[in-house]
């Protein structure tokens, strides 16, 4: 009696996922690259692996031929235990006809990281908008047109009766009179 097998026994057949079989355009190579910048920052041969998926998608004789590269070379950049350098990322990147862009990270312990010293003396007018508003109690920054209203004041006949006696002119930051 010959042995049939039954479908309790059969194995599953597998293949290997390529992602370079699922970049069919500029738009998906990029958003894929875009998301490897996004999800791992930090992972270096990721990214680098990422760009190579992408190469192949194109194909990378003609990648490693637009970037100056020998084919081995990009594969052994590129590769599992590729460590490219950044001209190299460079030259890929623009061979495959992508950008690399920075922007502001959103960092939320950034918040919390001291000023510089060139921040702190010289705010933008939006800080120093915000700052006024919430630490002075008239709301505002003196301009020096208030400074000098006040000095006409004091050299004016109506101050006569002022003597030696100290005058703030913070918006009322001085908060002890």
């Amino acid at each position: 009696m010959a042995k049939t097998a039954d479908k309790s026994t059969r194995r599953t057949k597998t293949v290997a996922y390529n992602v370079a079989e699922q970049l069919r355009t500029p738009e998906e190579m990029a958003a894929y690259l875009d998301a490897w910048f996004e999800e791992a920052p930090d992972d270096a041969a990721g990214i680098a692996r990422a760009l190579g998926d992408i190469a192949r998608a194109r194909g990378m004789t003609q990648v490693a031929r637009d970037a100056g590269l020998s084919r081995e070379s990009l594969y052994k950049a590129l590769g599992e235990d590729g460590n490219p350098s950044f001209a190299t990322v460079l030259k890929v990147a623009r061979a495959l006809g992508v950008r690399l862009h920075a922007q502001v990270a959103d960092n939320p312990t950034q918040a919390s990281q001291p000023q510089r010293p060139n921040q702190r003396m010289h705010p933008s007018a939006e800080n120093q908008h915000a700052y006024a508003e919430a630490n002075i109690p008239v709301g505002y920054f003196g301009d020096p047109a208030d400074i000098a209203h006040a000095v006409a004041f004091l050299c004016s006949p109506k101050a006569r009766y002022i003597t030696g006696q100290r005058m703030y002119i913070d918006g009322g930051m001085h908060r002890s009179i």
